[in-house]
Protein backbone atom coordinates (compact mmCIF):
# COMPACT_ATOMS: atom_id res chain seq x y z
CA UNK A 1 0.00 0.00 0.00
CA UNK A 2 2.84 2.40 0.86
CA UNK A 3 4.52 1.58 -2.43
CA UNK A 4 1.43 2.72 -4.37
CA UNK A 5 1.42 6.03 -2.48
CA UNK A 6 5.09 6.83 -3.20
CA UNK A 7 5.03 5.81 -6.87
CA UNK A 8 2.79 8.70 -8.09
CA UNK A 9 4.69 11.11 -5.85
CA UNK A 10 8.02 9.95 -7.31
CA UNK A 11 6.68 10.25 -10.87
CA UNK A 12 5.42 13.78 -10.18
CA UNK A 13 8.74 14.80 -8.71
CA UNK A 14 10.66 13.35 -11.67
CA UNK A 15 8.37 15.14 -14.12
CA UNK A 16 8.96 18.47 -12.39
CA UNK A 17 12.73 18.01 -12.31
CA UNK A 18 13.01 17.15 -16.00
CA UNK A 19 10.34 19.51 -17.34
CA UNK A 20 11.84 22.68 -15.84
CA UNK A 21 15.16 22.62 -17.72
CA UNK A 22 13.39 21.97 -21.01
CA UNK A 23 11.10 24.96 -20.46
CA UNK A 24 14.05 27.16 -19.50
CA UNK A 25 15.95 26.17 -22.66
CA UNK A 26 12.92 26.95 -24.80
CA UNK A 27 12.49 30.37 -23.14
CA UNK A 28 16.19 31.19 -23.59
CA UNK A 29 16.09 30.23 -27.28
CA UNK A 30 13.00 32.38 -27.76
CA UNK A 31 14.69 35.41 -26.12
CA UNK A 32 17.77 35.04 -28.33
CA UNK A 33 15.69 35.01 -31.50
CA UNK A 34 13.21 37.68 -30.44
CA UNK A 35 15.04 40.75 -31.67
CA UNK A 36 14.21 42.55 -34.88
CA UNK A 37 15.97 45.02 -37.14
CA UNK A 38 14.54 48.52 -37.30
CA UNK A 39 15.57 52.04 -38.19
CA UNK A 40 16.29 54.12 -35.10
CA UNK A 41 17.31 57.69 -34.43
CA UNK A 42 19.97 58.10 -31.79
CA UNK A 43 22.17 60.72 -30.22
CA UNK A 44 24.94 60.63 -27.70
CA UNK A 45 25.37 62.63 -24.54
CA UNK A 46 28.53 62.77 -22.50
CA UNK A 47 29.39 64.54 -19.29
CA UNK A 48 32.94 65.09 -18.15
CA UNK A 49 33.09 65.29 -14.38
CA UNK A 50 36.64 66.63 -14.63
CA UNK A 51 35.56 70.04 -15.94
CA UNK A 52 31.70 70.15 -16.03
CA UNK A 53 31.54 69.99 -19.80
CA UNK A 54 28.66 68.28 -21.57
CA UNK A 55 29.05 66.91 -25.09
CA UNK A 56 26.18 66.24 -27.44
CA UNK A 57 26.03 64.64 -30.87
CA UNK A 58 23.42 65.38 -33.46
CA UNK A 59 20.49 63.00 -34.01
CA UNK A 60 21.66 60.30 -36.39
CA UNK A 61 19.62 57.80 -38.37
CA UNK A 62 20.79 54.22 -37.97
CA UNK A 63 19.39 51.57 -40.29
CA UNK A 64 19.09 47.94 -39.25
CA UNK A 65 19.57 48.43 -35.52
CA UNK A 66 18.77 45.41 -33.35
CA UNK A 67 15.77 46.02 -31.11
CA UNK A 68 15.13 43.46 -28.39
CA UNK A 69 11.80 41.99 -27.39
CA UNK A 70 11.38 44.64 -24.68
CA UNK A 71 11.96 47.52 -27.10
CA UNK A 72 15.55 48.19 -26.03
CA UNK A 73 18.41 48.89 -28.39
CA UNK A 74 20.72 45.91 -28.37
CA UNK A 75 24.47 46.51 -27.98
CA UNK A 76 24.00 49.97 -26.45
CA UNK A 77 27.39 49.62 -24.80
CA UNK A 78 29.12 49.46 -28.17
CA UNK A 79 27.57 52.78 -29.21
CA UNK A 80 28.63 54.36 -25.90
CA UNK A 81 32.15 53.01 -26.40
CA UNK A 82 32.28 54.52 -29.90
CA UNK A 83 31.49 57.97 -28.53
CA UNK A 84 33.78 57.53 -25.54
CA UNK A 85 36.76 56.55 -27.70
CA UNK A 86 36.10 59.52 -30.02
CA UNK A 87 36.07 61.94 -27.08
CA UNK A 88 39.18 60.37 -25.57
CA UNK A 89 40.94 60.82 -28.93
CA UNK A 90 39.97 64.51 -28.77
CA UNK A 91 41.59 64.84 -25.33
CA UNK A 92 38.49 64.80 -23.12
CA UNK A 93 39.28 63.42 -19.69
CA UNK A 94 37.00 60.76 -18.17
CA UNK A 95 33.92 61.13 -20.38
CA UNK A 96 30.79 59.30 -19.26
CA UNK A 97 28.68 58.54 -22.34
CA UNK A 98 24.99 57.75 -22.63
CA UNK A 99 23.08 56.83 -25.77
CA UNK A 100 19.47 57.86 -26.29
CA UNK A 101 17.40 56.37 -29.09
CA UNK A 102 13.90 56.38 -30.49
CA UNK A 103 12.11 54.86 -33.43
CA UNK A 104 10.85 58.27 -34.56
CA UNK A 105 12.89 61.42 -35.19
CA UNK A 106 10.27 63.53 -33.42
CA UNK A 107 10.62 61.54 -30.19
CA UNK A 108 14.41 61.61 -30.43
CA UNK A 109 14.29 65.39 -30.79
CA UNK A 110 12.03 65.60 -27.74
CA UNK A 111 14.51 63.49 -25.74
CA UNK A 112 17.33 65.75 -26.86
CA UNK A 113 15.51 68.89 -25.70
CA UNK A 114 14.69 67.21 -22.37
CA UNK A 115 18.35 66.32 -21.74
CA UNK A 116 19.49 69.83 -22.62
CA UNK A 117 16.85 71.39 -20.37
CA UNK A 118 17.89 69.18 -17.45
CA UNK A 119 21.58 69.99 -17.74
CA UNK A 120 21.01 73.71 -18.43
CA UNK A 121 19.93 73.92 -14.79
CA UNK A 122 23.32 72.48 -13.81
CA UNK A 123 25.10 75.35 -15.62
CA UNK A 124 27.34 73.15 -17.71
CA UNK A 125 29.47 74.21 -20.63
CA UNK A 126 27.93 72.70 -23.79
CA UNK A 127 30.07 71.42 -26.64
CA UNK A 128 28.37 70.07 -29.73
CA UNK A 129 30.23 67.32 -31.56
CA UNK A 130 30.28 68.39 -35.24
CA UNK A 131 28.15 66.11 -37.46
CA UNK A 132 30.99 65.35 -39.87
CA UNK A 133 33.41 64.70 -37.04
CA UNK A 134 31.66 61.69 -35.49
CA UNK A 135 29.03 59.21 -36.66
CA UNK A 136 27.79 56.07 -34.98
CA UNK A 137 28.52 52.89 -36.90
CA UNK A 138 26.28 49.86 -36.70
CA UNK A 139 28.17 46.99 -35.02
CA UNK A 140 26.02 44.48 -36.93
CA UNK A 141 27.28 45.68 -40.32
CA UNK A 142 30.89 45.61 -39.08
CA UNK A 143 30.82 41.87 -38.35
Amino acid sequence: MKRLFFLPLALLLAALLFAEPAAAKKKKAKEEDSYKYETVYLFGFSFSFADSTAFLTDIQKLDSAQIGSHGMLMQRGIFSDQMRSHLLDKGVQLPTCIIFFSKSPKKANKQLRKVMKKYDKEKVYWRIVPPGDFTFSNPISNQ
